[in-house]
Parts: structure tokens; sequence; C-alpha cells
């Protein structure tokens, strides 16, 4: 299924870990820490504008590691424009609805399962969100997890107990 395998990955932005701080100076300007890294060479970076420079420089090697095309690389992520309802606005959910979200004890319990916030990530992340989700939809854990959020953002819509 989906919650295992290739499937997961993880967004293209690039950070540090723990065991990079052997050099800590940003390789394009030398003057600050670096915080970030190419995704395509893995050259380490301080700013957007360190970044641009590497860029105009030309040069960078794709990684030896496969990437998977169903994510976005950092480039396409610093570019993206703000989301277009546009017909879909009907399914706009105000942040103070989901705001709700957060205090929901049994949610906490779901994204406490590994599998399901690397699903989630790599959701976050799809070029094609609406067909992981419907991937998602054929795990019952996904499906318990979109059905608790969608009871705590629609209470009315619960069916009220048989007595």
């Amino acid at each position: 299924g989906p919650f295992n395998g290739p499937y997961l990955t993880r967004c293209m932005l690039q950070v540090p870990s723990m065991s990079d701080n052997a050099d800590k100076d940003c390789e394009v300007c030398k003057a600050r820490a670096w915080k970030y890294k190419c995704s395509k060479c893995f050259l380490r970076h301080c700013s957007l504008n360190c970044y641009k420079l590497h860029k105009d420089e030309g040069g960078c090697q794709q990684p030896s590691l496969p990437v998977s095309s169903d994510t976005l690389s950092a480039e396409e992520l610093a570019n993206r424009v703000p989301l277009d309802l546009g017909d879909d606005s009907s399914d706009y959910v105000p942040t103070r609805l989901l705001e709700r979200l957060r205090y929901s004890e049994r949610l906490k319990e779901l994204l406490h399962n590994k599998h399901l916030r690397q699903y989630l990530t790599a959701l976050d992340c799809s070029r094609h969100p609406a067909k992981a989700i419907e991937k998602g939809m054929k795990e019952p854990l996904f499906i318990e997890f979109a059905d608790e959020c969608l009871r705590i953002l629609n209470p009315e819509l619960e069916a009220p107990a048989e007595i």
C-alpha cells in the first residue's frame, strides 16, 4: 500500500543534519553559517541570495540518489504561488475551524503512527494530491484519520445516538 515503500518521500527541501556540523560556513559567501543545501548538488548555502548566485553559476550535478517525480523540488516549492481556489472554493475550510483539529486527542493518537505521518508528509509534497488522497482512501488508517478530521470539522453531520 501507499504507507510503505518508495511512495514515501520527503519534500526536496534539504536541511542540515546533526552530523553535518563539521564545516558550518556557507559555501557561496563564506560569511555566515549554512542553513540549507541545494537539492541538486547538496552545496551548503545560507540564504536565497546565495542559492540564486549558486544557480546562476551553473554546474549543479544531479544527486546520485533517485528522486521521486511525485515531489516538488526546493526551487519549485520556493516559486509556488498562492492557491487559487477557483470553482472549489466551497471546499475551503477557514482557519478558525481548522484550529479545532489541534485539540483532538483522537487525532493526536492517530498521528503517533509513523506511517500515517510519513504518508501525510508525502501527500503534502505531492504534485498530484488528489491521486495521493485517492490511494490513501484505500488504507484503513488514512480513512480513520480523514473521518476523524471530518467529524471534528462537521460535528453537525454526526448521526444522533439511537434511543
